[in-house]
């Protein structure tokens, strides 16, 4: 899961993998993330969109605005 949030002068930007541990989710876990943050104008960022993804950033937004 990606969360990004900006607001009040703070950004976060998180990456979250599965949970391990108890029953019935595996005990060990090994995974590789690549995580990559732009900042821009709208029209440069939904260009990379499309660059990087092949999709439009109304896509992979809940309520398709943006």
């Amino acid at each position: 899961m990606f969360q990004a949030w900006d607001g009040f002068g703070f950004g976060e930007l998180e990456y979250h993998g599965p949970a391990v541990g108890h029953p019935p989710l595996p005990p060990c876990w090994e995974e590789k993330a690549r995580v990559w943050a732009f900042g821009g104008s709208r029209d440069r960022i939904s260009q990379l969109t499309r660059q990087l993804l092949g999709l439009e950033p109304e896509q992979l937004l809940e309520g398709g605005s943006f």
